[in-house]
């Protein structure tokens, strides 16, 4: 956690303006990058995705490809796999519960991953963590702890159980607690859910360090599509993502400054946020 005093939470009703009044914030003049940094947003289309806008979306991931960067559906792909349920459901024309997922996902998905990119997913991803968490990843066979099927299991006994109980775990001081000065992953430590008496339910992301520029706005798509999923099992609506991190820094690629991040980015300060536009997740038959 960091020392300093927290700033004032960013609220916003969609997922894009909230990114980019975080981003703006870690761009300004004098601003203490190490200050706690909570964004939430309410924004959720007819299917329940979050709502976005257009522009922003692909203004920051040309800007992330013109620095060798996954754009943010790949990173919020490790949070959740939307187009690998989709694809999944549209196949069997059916909904697919948590535990066939996370197998699915263990066996099928994860593998290439791992293969195509052994430094950023040796250690798994953290869908992999929220439904493999403790198993051998190099054996699929050997499975951990499905902790979003235990879960919604205990859900569906029990839709009134203590708030206190809708926690999934990410970090694992057995594996994660060594001494690289500067690990790689993970850096979501958990997520956390509440409900109303209302029939909604909110999400939260903790994150002890996050990446504004480089992270933030696939990692708040990542835990939305979770959120959404989890809502779509429980039978209710997801209607708010919170994402709370303790130390939030710029990221700014390697030959980047603050300035020249705030250029690529000037007429979305200064102008109005356009009118909200939902993007449904894009299958990805690859």
């Amino acid at each position: 956690m960091s020392t300093a005093t927290p700033r004032p939470i960013i609220e916003a009703a969609n997922l894009s303006e909230a990114w980019l009044r975080a981003f703006e914030l870690l761009c300004s003049k004098g601003t203490d990058s190490g200050s706690p940094l909570t964004v939430s947003f309410t924004g959720f289309g007819t299917e329940g995705f979050p709502d976005e806008v257009e522009i922003i979306r692909k203004r920051l991931d040309e800007v992330l490809l013109s620095h060798n960067k996954v754009n943010t559906e790949i990173c919020a792909s490790t949070i959740f796999p939307i187009a690998t349920l989709q694809l999944m459901e549209s196949r069997l024309q059916r909904e697919v519960e948590a535990k066939e997922l996370g197998e699915y996902y263990r066996r099928r998905v994860y593998p290439k991953l791992k293969a195509q990119n052994a430094k950023a997913n040796g250690r798994g991803t953290y869908f992999l963590r929220l439904t493999n968490y403790g198993g051998n990843l190099n054996h699929p066979d050997e499975e951990g702890d499905n902790q979003l099927a235990r879960m919604l299991e205990i859900w569906a006994e029990n839709p009134h159980i203590a708030q206190s109980s809708l926690q999934l775990a990410i970090r694992h001081p057995k594996v994660d607690l060594n001494r690289n000065p500067r690990p790689f992953f993970p850096c979501l430590q958990q997520v956390s859910l509440s409900y109303d008496t209302h029939g909604g339910i909110a999400i939260t992301g903790y994150y002890p360090t996050q990446y504004i520029f480089t992270r933030a706005y696939g990692n708040y798509l990542g835990i939305a599509h979770l959120g959404w999923y989890i809502a779509r099992a429980m039978k209710r609506k997801l209607v708010r993502v919170n994402c709370i991190c303790a130390h939030p820094l710029l990221g700014e690629p390697p030959k980047s400054t603050k300035n020249s991040l705030k250029q690529d980015f000037a007429d979305l300060f200064e102008q109005k946020v356009p009118e909200k536009m939902e993007l449904k997740a894009v299958l990805n038959e690859g």
